[in-house]
Parts: structure tokens; sequence; C-alpha cells
């Protein structure tokens, strides 16, 4: 009787190990974390999947892929090789036929990476679209294209899923757009000159030549403003008020003595006559 109750207890705990040895465990990875650390991400369908010689856990897919969602533009037909319980992978894969679309996470073939055709899956699960859940996490997915297949003809909006509407991406790309303009910004100078005809610009220092009644402000090579340029006659009165001297009009003072010497000659024919 002993000898019966342990082989029994012995087949079961045979059993048991048999069947955790051959189960996956649960993928909680998170979809962002897939995205990432995936090299492709398809959406489309399994059309059918054949189990490897000699193997009862790995299989090879034919996936029929509708949208691309990160990698380059695959072949629509493709096939997945090594997809189940994958010795040396923590998660596996199921890719049941006739349960419509899936995102599956691939990683391309070494020898096959030109081609487009022949991938295996990264080690994770494939999320199968189960309707407004997997629609809110593509929506969320703010680092997604939509890619159609390589010679097809449908349109994208045809046969990819929306991605990347939920309000959180459309703040990281204001948020983006505004760190690219500010750093524009603070590299680029803008300068508007109004009514001025020539303008030298060098590279330490900004001026400029102005030909109109109009001031001009110019910014300076430290992003200051420098003084403003007026007109020559606005010079020339700035000057005057700055200097502490008299000044001297130089046209008056040469007419005076012009006008001594004219009488100092008719003086002298005055007396040389009268001798």
């Amino acid at each position: 009787m002993f000898a019966i109750s342990s082989v029994f207890v012995l087949i079961i705990v045979c059993f048991c190990h048999g069947t955790t040895g051959r189960s996956c465990p649960p993928d909680t990875i998170d979809f962002a974390t897939k995205v990432e650390k995936s090299s492709v991400v398809v959406y489309g369908k399994t059309m059918a999947k054949i189990m490897n010689e000699g193997s009862d856990s790995i299989f090879h897919v034919f996936f029929q892929v509708d949208c691309i969602l990160k990698g380059p533009a695959t072949s629509r037909q493709i096939n997945i090789t090594n997809a189940g319980r994958a010795e040396g992978k923590r998660y596996c894969q199921e890719f049941p036929v006739g349960r419509g679309y899936s995102i599956a996470f691939l990683e391309p073939i070494s020898s096959n990476k030109t081609s487009h055709r022949t991938f295996t899956p990264a080690d994770f699960a494939e999320i199968l679209d189960e309707g407004n859940s997997t629609s809110q996490l593509l929506a969320r997915q703010c680092n997604l294209h939509r890619l159609v297949p390589r010679q097809s003809v449908v349109s994208v909006t045809d046969v990819c899923p929306s991605v990347g509407t939920d309000p959180i991406c459309q703040q990281i790309v204001n948020t983006t757009g505004l760190m690219i303009t500010n750093l524009l910004l603070n590299i680029t100078t803008n300068i508007t000159l109004s009514d001025v005809t020539t303008a030298t610009i060098n590279l330490s220092e900004l001026t400029a030549t102005n030909t109109s009644n109009n001031t001009v402000l110019i910014v300076g090579d430290k992003g200051h403003l420098a003084h403003p340029i007026h007109t020559p006659q606005q010079e020339i009165d700035a000057i005057r008020s700055k200097s502490g001297a008299t000044q001297v009009n130089v046209d008056t003072k040469n007419s005076g003595k012009s006008m001594t010497f004219s009488i100092l000659l008719i003086i002298m024919a005055i007396f040389f006559c009268s001798n």
C-alpha cells in the first residue's frame, strides 16, 4: 500500500514539474517598453502557423501585415520563425489563427535584413486587438508611425489604426516645438531695418548707414541696443552740444581778413599817386 502511494505521489510530482517547465510566465511588460525594445512593430493577422518538425512548442507563422507601426516598410506577407516557447526566451507567443488583428513585436533575421520578409519574435508576447483597450494603448504611444507594406495600393487611413491621438502626445509635440523655437531664437538674431538703404553687417558688431531722416536702432554684439544713428545734421548738433569750447565759424573769419587787406591796398595806392 505504501509503495502504491509513493508511486502515485511521484507521478503527480513529475506531472507538475513537466507542466511548470513547459509553461511561460504571464507577459506583464508594458506596451511602451515592448515598442522601445523591438526593432519592428507590425499590425496584421495570423494567416497560418506550422509546428516545427520534432517540436511541440515552436512554430512558424505566416503573417499578413496591414500596417507597420515601427521600423522600415516590410512585405505584406512575412514569415515569423521560432515563435512559441523558444529556448533562451522568457516569454511565449501564440499567434492564434482566426482571432482577428494583433500587434507583433519582431526582430529581423540577420540573413534576411534586406528582404524584410523573415523575422523572429522579440522576447514579448503579441497583443491581440481587443477594441477599446488596444486603441487606448496606441493613442498614448507617441513615437509610432504608420506605413503601408511594400507594393500596397491602399491608403494609410484605410488599414492603419490611429496612433498618438492622446492629448499627451500633442503636449509633447508643442513642448518640443517650443524648445526648438527657443533654441533658434538664442542662436539667431533677426534684424529689421526700416527705411535703411545701405547696411553693413559684421560678425562682432552690427552697424548701418542711414540715408533717411529716421532713427535706426542697431543691436550690438552682446544683444544690447547701441546708440541710435541719427541724420548727419543731428550728429553735428550732438557733437557741438557735447564740446565745451566756443565753436568758430571758419568762413566768417576768412571774410574779415580779406576786407582788411583790400583797405590797406587802397591806402597805399592813394599815397603813391599823390607823390
